[in-house]
């Protein structure tokens, strides 16, 4: 799924098949940071978190994500599209299974940079993706679906958080990492 300007301007269409991987590659990367603060609470009784734990794991995620969407718009420079989106569902995927395998503070705060970086790699080239994919008539409402997924992963992120207190936190993070 090389994504070209050129390829997709020839169409009048929407390229259905690579528009919904990025969208689902999106889904996925903000299930694994939205799960964090819902299941927080639950994660921290059985690792032995506090509240000012807590402020650090959220900071680590913010700040993951702010820095690695610039790294993430410099390696498009460099490497292929597809190759950045891979990237960043690898680390998304890494650090949720980091996330439901840790056993004390430092490997969840590993987790959070991790799923982080993901979110932080996928999102410059997801949303120069979808205008591409969409082609020149329909790049407004390509981002608006686009953001549908986001809104999706927030869901899934809060559905999945919910079966976690019910069952274990760690499900949460293993589905994600699934994803």
């Amino acid at each position: 799924m090389t994504v070209s300007a050129e390829t997709s301007e020839q169409g009048n269409g929407i390229r259905w098949g690579a528009f919904l991987l990025v969208c689902l590659a999106y889904l996925a990367t903000t299930t694994g940071e939205a799960v964090l603060a819902p299941i927080y609470p639950v994660a921290a009784d059985d690792l032995g978190l506090d509240l000012t734990r807590a402020g650090v794991a959220f900071a680590v995620l913010a700040t993951a994500i702010a820095i690695f969407n610039v790294i993430g718009g410099l390696l498009l420079r460099r490497w292929k599209t597809t190759a950045v989106l891979a990237a960043a569902l690898a680390a998304t995927s890494l650090g949720a299974l980091v996330a439901a395998t840790a056993s004390a503070a430092p490997q969840f705060l590993a987790a959070q940079l991790l799923l982080g970086a993901g979110a932080g790699l996928l999102y410059p080239g997801a949303v120069m993706s979808v205008g591409t994919l969409a082609g020149p008539r329909r790049r407004g409402f390509a981002m608006g679906l686009f953001g549908v997924f986001f809104s999706g992963g927030l869901v899934l992120a809060a559905g999945l958080s919910a079966l976690g207190t019910q069952i274990d936190w760690r499900w949460t993070f293993g589905i994600a990492s699934i994803l």
